[in-house]
């Protein structure tokens, strides 16, 4: 893979070939036929995990072995989807760039080719395809003059026996995938009624005709959508075959920084004609966008330019000249920018004159890279499959009725432009859309659609808590400013804040991505070498510490062991002539292992340790070898020796715990040396750190910029919005404010008690609302219920002045009765003894009820101790002698 996958989708890539991979065998040991279903949210990068998962069954990986009778069948229900798909396919597989192909109107082979993955779109396989048209005969009389027409309309190639031919070859395995599943699962809607037949008749099979045989059931099924519900419901009633799903955690989604932080709508206050004022404010935004991430950009050595897009979406019966005057709008309000940064992805895909040039139709598979186009005029064409990062700004013009599109489109640009969040910059963390026929009511349905991670009105939200935030004509906040606000941002800048792991990776390709990245930095010399010096002396302890039981292994490589059997035909009885075979033990034999069984075996050892490593340990053990003896006979050695290594479980264990050793000894090692990097350059050290085992200690960073709401909307007990919004409070003192000074924020009764109460100190000066999530927030990694680690986001900062520093304090109200409230306070422990120095004050609080609201003090040994022998976080609150009474 050219890219390197986030642990959610390196976790589900694994357990789909794994699952897949026990279909294929099934499937050929007894003819069982499976299906995989693949959930994930918009924005997790399904083709992505797909295309990983394609590399791995046709080349193999450390757990499963290639599979050379794979062919793989991609289908939807759009050429331009088929496209899109496959063009990133190859951006993300080197291995598959020269393995790819669509199936066109010009396809002529008898079966698909082992080792290929194709493209097809399901019209292909329709009455009106030339490609199928064998198939449709006897049910279309007037297709019987098709028998004397030339190719293809003659339908002298078959699309459905090209299919049934592979699945007959015993020699061939062929997996289906099903791009966007929901959508060819549903025979509600007249539209899609042959959609749906053709891609379940794909999954079931087809039966013979009089001209056309029986097309077999598909051996292995791969669906893939963000609401697998209705592929996985249709799977459920094809009898005879066995289904699974693997579904990605939409929340590792969002912690992941691939996708963005915040969106904002922007809808008119007032009754009225808005379209070119907003069409103007989107300009204004996307100019923005484009000095925003000019200066971030220039800010970060060696990070890659973003040109920022805007999209508009224009009405369905658009005309040339429409589209010229919002061009004319555009450049008047940006006039730096040129015709030649306008393009379109209309569906007549012809090129539209305006403003004396022609607009031309680009593929949107395409937009991303082609960096001069800055602005694109679509309809709802675009909305399903496009992948653009850069994707910053959309204004459309859809009526408010057309929610459906809008969700759609807006899902689609959510990916980040780095694929990461930017820390304390909530602008670059946001997507911005403007709409000017929508009023709250509807924008609000948007927003909740989005926030909750849909993109479908007709199907349910994948999380039952909000994602991403969803803001509403929000406001501008900046970072306070002033002799004091220097003081507290010197303060915030020197506290700590954990990387909290999000799955563990190989420790050994985890420290040589740390070695690489400290030897770019400068901070080490030599880095690589003295990680493997380190390894290879761990493997040469471990085969010392246990040469039995890896001389016994060893042994099991070098040495084949075999038996002859002897056959005896017969008949199974008197009246039968089916012929049986008995077999009889004969001779056995021990065949040595060649070169080429003792570098597969070293192979296999690449995958369980990393290649790299097994190429290192070999050459380090013939530069360690004195005996004279040929160098051929000492590489041997060394390959069966690691393979070896890796094949027993307590030296494999060891030598990758040692290499988890060094990275821990690394991260405390060179803590400040990683903290002074620009972000770009410490992005990659926290990407490392968050796949390892335990949280790692990295440091606050000043925001940027902020946005918040001052609106809310009032909603009935069923979740309805009514009434006209209402003002969000304001308070004064913190540390992000609007241009009054002020900062909107919706507290409920204990955080307002919190805020009055730590303001009203003598020694208070500022106060921090912490984000429950996303880029730039405080976080504080805990151990769940089940053992995982999660993380905490304690509510609140405040600043003091104390002995003539200002100091910080964590004070965070938290309901006593949820279930992760004493695991929370586990992991405030743990994040306070670290680094005791760094705070003034740690209290957890809860209201016990009727204005009974009790404080623990974690600066005291006493508290810490009690919570670890604790049963419930409520017993330690309701104990005087260890909690105080916080305000009444």
């Amino acid at each position: 893979m050219r890219y390197i996958l986030k642990d959610y989708q390196a976790d589900a890539s694994t357990k789909l070939v794994k699952h897949l991979s026990d279909f294929a065998d099934n499937y050929r040991r007894n003819g069982t036929v499976g299906a995989v279903g693949l959930a994930a949210i918009t924005g997790a990068g399904k083709t992505v995990i797909a295309a990983s998962v394609i590399e791995a069954i046709l080349k193999g990986t450390g757990d499963e072995p290639a599979d050379p009778s794979a062919v793989f069948l991609w289908v939807s229900d759009s050429e331009d989807l088929n496209e899109q798909s496959r063009w990133r396919i190859m951006q993300a597989s080197s291995e598959l760039d020269a393995l790819t192909e669509n199936i066109t109107t010009s396809f002529r082979e008898p079966k698909l080719r082992r080792g290929r993955v194709y493209f097809l779109n399901v019209q292909k396989l329709g009455k009106n395809s030339t490609l199928a048209r064998q198939r449709y005969r006897v049910a279309d009389p007037q297709q019987q003059m098709l028998g004397s027409m030339p190719a293809p309309d003659s339908g002298e190639v078959d699309l459905w026996r090209v299919i049934g031919n592979t699945i007959d070859d015993p020699d061939t395995t062929v997996y289906l995938i099903i791009d966007e599943a929901h959508r060819g699962m549903s025979s509600t809607k007249k539209a899609s009624e042959e959609r749906s037949t053709i891609v379940q008749t794909l999954m079931k099979g087809a039966p013979a005709t009089a001209l056309a045989e029986a097309t077999p059931a598909m051996p292995i099924v791969l669906g893939i959508s963000a609401t697998i519900k209705r592929f996985n419901d249709v799977i459920a009633q094809s009898p005879g075959r066995v289904a699974v799903s693997v579904e990605v955690d939409p929340y590792k989604v969002q912690a992941s920084g691939l996708v963005k932080d915040t969106i904002t709508l922007h809808i008119p206050t007032e009754d009225g004609v808005y379209e070119e004022i907003l069409l103007r404010s989107g300009t204004k935004s996307l100019m923005q966008f484009d000095h925003a991430w000019g200066g971030y950009v220039a800010s970060q050595p060696d990070e890659k330019p973003v040109d920022p897009l805007m999209v508009v979406q224009v009405p369905n019966k658009v005309t040339d000249l429409q589209i010229e005057q919002y061009m004319s709008i555009i450049m008047d309000t940006w006039p730096a920018l040129g015709v030649g940064a306008f393009a379109h992805v209309l569906g007549d895909k012809r090129s539209i004159p305006a403003l004396g040039v022609l607009v031309d139709y680009v593929e949107p598979e395409r937009i991303q890279d082609t960096r001069e186009i800055r602005v694109v005029f679509a309809k709802e064409a675009i909305s399903t499959g496009w992948d653009c990062p850069r994707a910053e700004v959309m204004v459309s013009f859809r009526p408010a009725k057309d929610l459906v599109h809008i969700t759609q489109l807006l899902g689609r640009m959510l990916r980040t432009p780095l694929a990461r969040s930017i820390d304390g910059n909530d602008f670059l963390n946001s997507t911005l859309c403007i709409l000017p026929y929508f009023d709250r009511s509807n924008a609000v349905a948007v927003a909740n659609k989005v926030a909750y991670g849909g993109t479908s009105f007709d199907e349910s939200d994948p999380t039952t808590e909000k994602l991403r935030r969803v803001l509403i004509n929000p406001v501008d906040l900046h970072p306070i400013e002033g002799e004091v606000a220097d003081r507290v941002w010197e303060c915030f800048e020197s506290l700590p804040t954990d990387a909290v792991p999000k799955g563990t990776s190989n420790p050994i390709r985890l420290l040589q991505e740390l070695a690489y990245e400290l030897g770019v930095d400068g901070i080490v010399e030599d880095p690589k070498k003295t990680a493997f010096k380190s390894l290879c002396l761990a493997l040469d302890y471990q085969y010392a510490d246990n040469e039995d039981l890896v001389k016994d292994v060893e042994h099991d490589i070098w040495n084949l062991e075999a038996e002859y059997l002897q056959f005896r035909l017969g008949i199974a009885n008197e009246n039968s002539k089916t012929k049986v075979r008995s077999a009889e033990h004969g001779e056995e034999v021990t065949y040595r292992a060649d070169a080429n069984v003792v570098r597969e075996a070293a192979k296999k050892a690449g995958r369980t340790f990393s290649p790299e490593l097994v190429t290192k340990y070999v050459s380090y053990r013939k530069q360690q070898d004195a005996s004279g003896r040929d160098l051929v006979e000492v590489f041997q050695e060394a390959q069966v020796r690691i393979a070896a290594l890796a094949r027993v479980e307590k030296t494999r264990d060891a030598v990758l715990g040692k290499a988890t050793e060094i990275i821990h000894q690394w991260q405390e090692q060179f803590r400040v040396e990683m903290k002074i990097l620009p972000e770009t350059r410490l992005a990659k050290y926290e990407e490392i750190f968050e796949k390892t085992d335990v949280p790692t200690r990295m440091v606050l960073r000043k925001p940027a910029n902020a946005q918040a709401e001052t609106m809310m909307s009032q909603v009935d007990s069923f979740g309805k919005t009514v009434g006209e919004p209402v003002a969000i409070p304001l308070f004064e003192g913190h540390v992000l404010v609007d241009e009054r000074n002020l900062y909107p924020a919706i507290l409920n009764d204990l955080e307002n008690t919190v805020v009055e109460t730590e303001m009203a100190r003598q020694e208070s000066v500022a106060w921090l609302r912490n984000r429950s999530s996303g880029a730039g927030s405080f976080t504080i990694g805990y151990r769940n219920a089940v053992g995982d680690w999660s993380s905490l986001h304690p509510d609140f900062l405040f600043f003091s002045e104390v002995g003539g520093a200002v100091r910080a304090s964590i004070v965070d109200p938290h309901s006593h009765h949820l279930a992760d409230a004493l695991p929370k306070l586990h992991g405030l422990v743990r994040f306070y003894e670290i680094d005791p120095g760094a705070w003034w004050r740690v209290e957890a609080l809860t209201d016990l009820g009727q204005g009974d609201i009790r404080g623990i003090d974690l600066t005291k040994q006493t508290v810490r101790d009690a919570i670890r022998n604790a049963q419930s976080a409520e017993e330690l609150y309701r104990d005087e002698g260890l909690s105080f009474k916080y305000a009444t």
